[in-house]
């Protein structure tokens, strides 16, 4: 079991470096463009409009996500042989991923049933307390 454990480590780092490696590329590079733009206002050529802070990594985009879920998906059901779905939960705003076994019994499901219907009902209990008329 703990070799199908470190493989499933092994492919599931395998997604993740990818992008980590792309986000590091990104934030040395702006770095290197902030110092940059810093020695050059030393030497007085450009203002003290200078930005103060590298830019932050931009979010992954959709295709980039249904990439790697998709991957991850693939490598889950190789490694284990139950079945990795995701879901929009019935308000749409929640996703859900749920592992199914053989016969189609949800094995384990994330956010849990309990998770959402507690929110369910934190929503509810503020749409009572919160008018939302001006």
């Amino acid at each position: 079991m703990s070799r199908i454990d470190a493989q499933l480590a092994t492919q599931v780092a395998d997604v993740v470096r990818p992008a980590q490696t792309s986000r590091d590329q990104y934030l040395q590079t702006a770095a290197a463009i902030q110092r940059s733009a810093a020695a050059t206002a030393d030497d007085g050529v450009l203002g003290t409009d200078a930005p103060s802070s590298p830019p932050v990594a931009a979010a992954p985009s959709a295709v980039e996500v249904r990439r790697a879920a998709a991957y991850v998906k693939q490598v889950i059901e190789a490694a284990s042989g139950n079945k990795l779905t995701f879901d929009v939960d019935d308000t749409g705003k929640t996703l859900l991923v749920k592992v199914v076994g053989d016969k189609g019994e949800v094995i384990r499901q994330i956010p849990s049933k309990e998770v959402l219907d507690l929110h369910r009902r934190i929503d509810s209990i503020i749409g009572a307390l919160i008018d939302h008329r001006a």
